[in-house]
C-alpha cells in the first residue's frame, strides 16, 4: 500500500495507478479531528450523495440505481445518517471500508478530491498540490469531466417541459457560458474567435487551477439550480466563488486570467 504525503501526513492509497486509486479517507480526516465523525457527516450531505450517485451511474453496471435514489431522498432529514457499509449494500464501488489495524474508509480518487474540498480549502490545496507533484497531472480533466455530468443534470432538472431540443441546447450553452465567464472571462464563442487555429475546446487548453475551479463551480451551480436560485443571483455567487478559489489555488498555476 503506497501513500501520498499531505502537509507531511501520509495518506494511504491502494491501486496500481494513482489516477484510479482508492485513497484512505480516514487518513485524510485525522488531522482535522474525529475521522469517523467527519466521514459520516460528509456522507450524510445531499451534495455528496448526488456526487456518489453520478460516479456509480457512470462507472458501475451493478449499481442499484433505483434503490439508491430512494435512499438518497431521505438525506434532507435531520436524523439521517449513513455509512460506507450502507453504501456498499447498494453495490456502490466508489467506496469501501477495511477492518483491522491498517484499515479505514477508502474512496476513489474522484471522491477523495471531493472529500478534501469539503474538509477545508487549505487541505484541498495541499491535496491537489501533492497529487499534481506525484502524478504530473496526467489526468488533467478527471475531476472536471465527472462534475460536468452533475452540472448538466442540474440544468436539465431546472428546465420547463419543452420539447424543442434546440431551445434546450441554448439553455445548456447559456449555463455553460456563465461558468466560462466566471472562470475564463469569456464565452466559448469568444474564445474560438480569438483562437481559430486551436484544437479542441476552451477546457482542453485550461490550466490545472482553472479546471479545478471550473469543476467546483459546476457542482455549486448544480446545487443553486436545485434550490431555485435565479440566473442573475447565481452569476454573482459563481463569480465571487471563482475569485475566492483562484486566490487559494493561484500557487498551482502560472496562468493569469
Amino acid at each position: 500500500m503506497a501513500n501520498l504525503k499531505i502537509n507531511g501526513t501520509p495518506v494511504r492509497y491502494v491501486g496500481d495507478q494513482i489516477e484510479n486509486a482508492y485513497f484512505c479517507l480516514t487518513d485524510m480526516a485525522q488531522p482535522s479531528g474525529d475521522a469517523r465523525f467527519l466521514i459520516r457527516t460528509w456522507l450524510r450531505n445531499s451534495a455528496t450523495l448526488d456526487f456518489i450517485h453520478v460516479w456509480e451511474s457512470e462507472r458501475n453496471e451493478d449499481f442499484k440505481d433505483t434503490e439508491f435514489g430512494i435512499f438518497k431522498s431521505r438525506s434532507g432529514r435531520n436524523n439521517f445518517m449513513t455509512s460506507i457499509d450502507e453504501l456498499v449494500s447498494y453495490n456502490c464501488k466508489s467506496v469501501f471500508s477495511k477492518k483491522g489495524r491498517y484499515g479505514g474508509s477508502f474512496g476513489h480518487v474522484v471522491l477523495a478530491f471531493h472529500f478534501a474540498n469539503w474538509l477545508s480549502p487549505e487541505f484541498y490545496h495541499a491535496f491537489v498540490t501533492s497529487f499534481i507533484n506525484r502524478n504530473s497531472f496526467t489526468v488533467k480533466r478527471l475531476w472536471s469531466r465527472l462534475n460536468y455530468r452533475l452540472h448538466t443534470e442540474g440544468v436539465k432538472s431546472s428546465l420547463p417541459p419543452v420539447q424543442n431540443k434546440r431551445l434546450k441546447g441554448l439553455e445548456y450553452a447559456s449555463e455553460a457560458d456563465m461558468l466560462n465567464l466566471a472562470v475564463f472571462g469569456s464565452t466559448a464563442k469568444e474564445w474560438r474567435a480569438q483562437n481559430p487555429e486551436a484544437k479542441g475546446n476552451r477546457r482542453d487548453h485550461a490550466s490545472p487551477a482553472q479546471l479545478h475551479v471550473l469543476a467546483n463551480l459546476e457542482m455549486l451551480n448544480s446545487y443553486l439550480l436545485k434550490n431555485k436560485m435565479s440566473k442573475e443571483e447565481r452569476a454573482v455567487v459563481l463569480v465571487q466563488e471563482a475569485d475566492y478559489q483562484f486566490s487559494l489555488l493561484f500557487a498551482l498555476d502560472q496562468y493569469k486570467r
